[in-house]
């Protein structure tokens, strides 16, 4: 494990509130790893525009 994601565990677990359960934690956690990934995949430029992306849907829908 790095220190980096020690460290992103240690205050994610600071930050929780008194009463938190470990599902609360493992939200949190899910929840930074989806915006990680959202993240990566915007830098590496596989993201498609909100319009784009409801052209393409639409489409499909009116196919079925």
């Amino acid at each position: 494990m790095s220190p980096a994601i020690k460290a992103i565990a240690h205050q994610v677990i600071d930050e929780l509130p008194e009463g938190a359960t470990l599902e609360d934690l493992q939200q949190e956690l899910y929840e930074i790893q989806l915006l990680e990934k959202a993240m990566a995949s915007r830098e590496a430029g596989r993201l498609v525009p909100h319009e784009e992306a409801r052209r393409i849907v639409m489409a499909r829908l009116r196919k079925t």
